[in-house]
């Protein structure tokens, strides 16, 4: 498995559609479930944390400790989000 930047061993991530940069991501937890940080979250989606936090305020990303979310739960909430801005450009342009 790589080395994340850290020195911890990480998964890899093919990272967002844009770009298809690799993002590494830590280890899975005893549970089976990955967590990440609000920063992780962001270079994941390929978005600014800002865009994170804002998932977390309209109720798109549960946090499971402040300023800690589930990998699934953040793939999620960005497809939620790139959903509803589908949705509103295409109100927009009608």
């Amino acid at each position: 498995m790589p080395a994340h930047r850290n020195g911890v061993r990480a998964l890899a991530y093919p990272g967002p559609k844009v770009g298809g940069a690799r993002v590494l991501l830590p280890d899975a937890a005893p549970d089976g479930e990955v967590y990440l940080t609000t920063a992780q979250a962001a270079e994941a989606m390929g978005v600014k944390p800002p865009a994170v936090r804002r998932w977390v305020r309209i109720g798109y990303l549960p946090e499971t400790a402040p300023g800690v979310y589930a990998f699934s739960a953040v793939t999620a909430a960005e497809k939620l989000a790139r959903d509803a801005a589908a949705r509103t450009r295409f109100q927009d342009a009608a």
